[in-house]
């Protein structure tokens, strides 16, 4: 990867086994930090420098590491597994999580101190029943996008078009699915007019 380009990396779900590897990901690591690391590695933060890093699912990041990462984010260095010298960086960081964080920090699963250092420009993105004027649009997006990949070869003629559109988007994705049970089989040019308060219901 190139320096001061964009990353991304998922945090959620990580069995304490792999800890040691996220670690790794995140920080890089100095060749013989652990078995296997024949050679030196920089981490996301390294790659990163001068970009973007986006760490998702921040909410599930292990306790383990949640202090790690409130110290490189505090000093604006990172220091590699296995390492001994300060690496400066600069970069945007966002994040993102489903997890409500006050709570997870009443349970003890989030660091108090790390939630302040992120919670900078915080965005709330409202689930997408509450977006229902985006389901079109997402609908569209579904079927124009695997629609030709799964089109039935029985359903290639022009009078069928639209329910072929509309089956390749339905086995496609399962938003896609929910969007399309809104739309006829003709396509979705007879898409119902939203009004009032836009709210979709499955």
């Amino acid at each position: 990867s190139s320096p001061g380009r964009a990353h991304s990396r998922r945090c959620g779900l990580i069995w304490p086994q792999r800890h040691a590897l996220l670690a790794s990901e995140l920080f890089g690591h100095e060749a013989g930090a652990f078995t296997d690391a024949r050679t030196a590695k920089p981490g996301l933060f390294e790659l990163a420098d001068g970009g973007t890093l986006f760490l998702d699912e921040i909410g599930h990041l292990p306790i383990v590491l949640q202090g790690k990462l409130l110290r490189v984010l505090e000093e604006r260095t990172v220091r590699r597994v296995g390492g001994t010298r300060s690496i400066a960086f600069v970069i945007r960081i966002i994040v993102a999580t489903r997890v409500d964080l006050p709570s997870a920090i009443a349970r003890g699963e989030f660091r108090e101190d790390l939630w302040y250092r992120l919670n900078v420009l915080p965005i709330e993105l409202p689930a997408l029943r509450d977006r229902g004027v985006d389901v079109r649009e997402l609908a569209e997006a579904f079927i124009t996008r695997f629609a030709g990949e799964y089109r039935d070869r029985s359903s290639s003629d022009a009078g069928d078009g639209g329910r072929a559109r509309a089956d390749g988007a339905r086995r496609a994705h399962p938003c896609a699915t929910r969007a399309t049970d809104r739309a006829s089989y003709s396509g979705l040019r007879r898409w119902p007019s939203w009004r009032g308060t836009p709210r979709a219901r499955w």
